[in-house]
């Protein structure tokens, strides 16, 4: 049997964590009935980790390489798709310049919330929702694979007793997005 250690958040919540092979567990056992998280990120992160990561879909509107087709050369049967004469022209919105941050924003130190990858889990009636998280900055949390990370769970599991949820999930120690210490 392997010990964990245990850290007590405080008189109600406990952390308890150990190095299984090349994975590390932990349980989250909270005095709740809702949701519960944790969440961390790397010591000597840079501040640029608040930009929008490159995703696929955005690449291709910035690569000159690709050319875009104008509604205007798209041909179409109009006996096929009749068009309302009611139907007023919208003007095409206009795209930001920089990726939604401030130059100032960067240059400001990391906030406790900024750039941290977040495991939130809750059990209701039984079942449990784990999810693997990240956030680049204050706001709400998004799963990982929406910004080009991976689901990172080897296990999870989750039951709620007693006015308790208790949250155990297993991760690979080095991963793709970070790597916990050691």
């Amino acid at each position: 049997m392997i010990a964990s250690k245990k850290l007590q958040l405080n008189e109600d919540d406990f952390v308890y964590s150990r190095v299984v092979q090349d994975e590390l567990e932990i349980i989250l056992d909270y005095k709740s009935t809702s949701w519960i998280s944790i969440g961390w990120r790397p010591m000597e992160i840079d501040r640029s980790c608040r930009l929008f990561p490159d995703l696929e879909n955005a690449r291709n509107k910035r690569d000159t390489r690709w050319t875009l087709i104008s509604h205007s050369t798209i041909q179409m049967n109009e006996s096929q798709y009749p068009i309302d004469s009611n139907l007023m022209p919208v003007p095409i919105p206009k795209l930001p310049e920089n990726n939604g941050l401030l130059r100032a924003a960067l240059l400001a130190p990391l906030h406790p919330m900024d750039c941290t990858d977040i495991v939130i889990g809750s059990v209701r009636d039984g079942r449990s929702r784990i999810n693997d998280m990240y956030t680049r900055d204050r706001s709400t949390p998004l799963y990982d694979i929406w910004l080009d990370g991976e689901e990172s769970f080897s296990a999870a599991y989750g039951i709620e007793r007693d006015g308790r949820t208790i949250v155990m999930f297993r991760r690979r120690i080095a991963g793709k997005n970070f790597s916990f210490p050691k």
